[in-house]
C-alpha cells in the first residue's frame, strides 16, 4: 500500500520549466544568508524572544549546560489540537491563558509539524521518534510492533519507573503503546459522555504521582482527548465563545454515518451529540475553541500542582499533540482529520520545559515530533537512541520534517513544501508556506530547489524499516460503537 513512487521525482525538462521560479523570496535564503540581513537575532513578538536563526537555539538553551539534568520528565499530548489554537484568540476570548503563561518559562517551537494526521501514527511518532512507515503505524489501523524501542523501554532500561493515563480508545493496552510502561491506564469514558475528560485525566495522574516510588527517576506520559471530535465542551466554557463571532458557512451539509470525512460537510459523529442538530460551522468552530479553553484550564491545574510539590524544580516537560484539524472549510475539509498533509492537520504545538532553558524563547525553524524522543534523552543527560529519524533540538539546527498517511508524503525544507502520492504516479506538488500558508496553490519551484526536496526524500524514504505494519486485531461490539461515536469507524 505504502510502496513509494520514486518515479515522481524525475521530472522532465518541461515539469522543471513549468515549476520554476523567478525570483528569490527571503525565507530561502540560508542562515548565513539571513543573519547577514538581520543583524539583530532576538526580536520580540507577541512578548516572547524569537530566535529567527535556528542554530541560536543551542545558545538559548546553554543553561542546561549549568544546570544537572532534570531527573524526571513528563510527557504531555493532546489530541486533534492545531498549532495554531495556542496562545491565540476566539470570539475576543484567550484560547489558553493559563499555557500562555506557562510558556513564557518554556521553549515555543512556532512551527512544528506531526508524522500525520492520525492518532495511531502521531503517538507513535512522538513515543519512537521513528516516521510511520519505520515504525509500521502508519494508520489507526495499526498497532505499535513490539520490536520497536520507545522513550518508555528506554528510560525504564535507565531506572525509570513509567506511567502512562491517556483518554483515547484507540491507545488501549494491547495495541503496543503500553510497550515500557509499569503502569498503563485507559480512563474510560463516563456513562453518556462520547470521551473521558481532561479533569478525570489529571485526577488519575495526580494520584499516580502521589504514589509513586519516590526514589526513583519517573516518567509520566497523559494523552487528552481534548479538542477531538465530538465537541461537547462544558455550557459555562462554551458561553465564552459565541458563535455568531465566529466566520463560517451557515447552512453546511450533515454528512451521513460512515462519512467522517468532512469533505464538504460536517461529519456524523460531530453532529449527531448536538441536540439542535445544528448546520451552522460557527457553531462548530465555537466548540473547538471552547474545548481548547476547557482543557487550557486542567493543564494549568496539573503545572501549579507540579510546581506546589517542587517536581517542576527537577523535571523536564513536553507538551505537543498527535495532529491537527480541518476547521471552517481548509481545504475543502470541516471538522475533521485523517484526509491530506496540510498544515491545519499537521501544524501542532510543541513547547519544551526544563531547569535552565531560557525562558520565553520561541524556535521559528521546522521542526518534527519525532524530535522530541531524542531531545528529551538529551534533556535527561541519557545516551542518544542510535536509527531514529529524530534529531535532538538542542544540538540540531535543522530537522527532518516528514510527514505521511497511507496514500501521501510530504517534506518540508524551510518555508518551502513538497507533497506526493504514494500509489500512483503524478507530479508532485510545491507549496510555499510564507505566500500561502494554507496551500491553496501549487507554487513554482527553483529546479534546483526541486531536486533537493526529491533527491532528500529517497533518501529518507530508503532507510530501511525497524517493523512491517500489523493491523489491529477484532473489536468487540462495545469497543467498535465507542470507536464510532468518536469519528474512526
Amino acid at each position: 500500500m505504502d510502496e513509494f513512487v520514486m518515479d515522481e521525482f524525475m521530472m522532465d525538462e518541461f515539469m522543471m520549466e513549468e515549476f520554476v521560479m523567478s525570483s528569490v523570496s527571503l525565507n530561502r535564503l540560508s542562515r548565513n544568508e539571513l543573519s547577514e540581513l538581520v543583524p539583530v537575532s532576538k526580536l520580540r513578538c507577541a512578548g516572547l524572544l524569537v530566535l529567527l536563526i535556528g542554530a541560536l537555539f543551542v545558545a538559548a538553551c546553554g543553561g542546561a549546560q549549568r544546570h544537572s539534568p532534570p531527573k524526571n520528565v513528563i510527557l504531555i499530548t493532546v489530541d486533534t489540537w492545531r498549532g495554531d489554537h495556542l496562545s491565540a484568540q476566539r470570539a475576543g476570548q484567550a484560547l489558553t491563558p493559563e499555557l500562555t503563561a506557562w510558556a513564557s518559562r518554556m521553549i515555543l517551537f512556532a512551527d512544528a509539524s506531526s508524522v500525520g494526521t492520525q492518532t495511531s501514527p502521531g503517538v507513535a511518532g512522538i513515543l519512537t521518534g521513528l516516521f510511520p512507515y519505520r515504525s509500521g503505524v502508519v494508520s489507526n489501523q495499526h498497532v505499535l510492533p513490539a520490536t520497536v524501542p520507545t522513550l518508555a523501554s528506554k528510560l525504564r532500561e535507565a531506572g525509570f519507573v513509567n506511567a502512562a493515563v491517556v483518554a483515547n480508545p484507540l491507545l488501549r493496552a494491547g495495541f503496543g503503546f503500553e510497550a515500557g510502561f509499569d503502569h498503563y491506564e485507559l480512563v474510560e469514558r463516563a456513562s453518556g459522555e462520547p470521551k473521558a475528560r481532561a479533569s478525570e485525566l489529571v485526577h488519575r495522574a495526580l494520584g499516580w504521582l502521589d504514589e509513586r516510588p519516590t526514589s526513583r527517576r519517573f516518567f509520566l506520559w497523559l494523552h487528552f482527548m481534548e479538542p477531538h471530535g465530538p465537541y461537547v465542551p462544558p455550557q459555562d466554557v462554551l458561553a465564552l465563545f459565541p458563535s455568531e463571532q465566529f466566520d463560517a458557512p451557515r447552512e453546511l451539509e450533515l454528512l451521513a454515518k460512515g462519512d467522517n470525512s468532512g469533505r464538504g460537510g460536517i461529519p456524523h459523529y460531530q453532529w449527531k451529540p448536538i441536540a439542535s442538530r445544528s448546520r451552522d460551522g460557527r457553531d462548530y468552530l465555537a466548540r473547538y475553541a471552547a474545548e481548547v479553553r476547557d482543557l487550557d484550564g486542567e493543564l494549568g491545574r496539573l503545572l501549579v500542582r507540579l510546581e506546589r510539590d517542587g517536581l517542576l524544580d527537577d523535571s523536564a516537560v513536553v507538551l505537543s499533540s498527535d495532529h491537527g484539524e480541518a476547521l471552517a472549510g481548509d481545504n475543502g475539509f470541516y471538522f475533521s482529520h485523517g484526509n491530506e498533509l496540510t498544515q491545519d492537520q499537521v501544524h501542532v504545538p510543541l513547547l519544551v520545559y526544563y531547569p535552565g532553558c531560557t525562558p520565553g524563547a520561541v524556535v521559528a525553524n521546522p521542526v518534527s515530533t519525532v524530535d522530541i524522543f531524542p531531545t528529551v534523552l538529551a534533556i535527561l543527560g541519557l545516551p542518544e537512541q542510535r536509527d531514529v529519524d529524530g534529531r535532538n533540538l538542542l544540538a540540531e539546527a535543522e530537522s527532518d520534517v516528514m510527514s505521511e498517511t497511507l496514500h501521501e508524503v510530504s517534506l518540508r525544507a524551510g518555508s518551502w513544501k513538497l507533497r506526493a502520492g504514494k500509489t500512483a504516479p503524478r507530479a508532485p506538488r510545491f507549496f510555499d508556506l510564507a505566500l500561502d500558508p494554507r496551500e491553496d496553490a501549487v507554487r513554482p519551484v527553483a529546479a534546483e530547489r526541486a531536486r533537493e526536496l526529491g533527491t532528500r526524500l529517497r533518501e529518507l524514504r530508503a532507510r530501511p524499516r525497524q517493523a512491517p505494519s500489523i493491523s489491529r486485531f477484532h473489536l468487540d461490539e462495545e469497543r467498535r460503537r465507542e470507536l464510532e461515536e468518536l469519528g474512526y469507524l
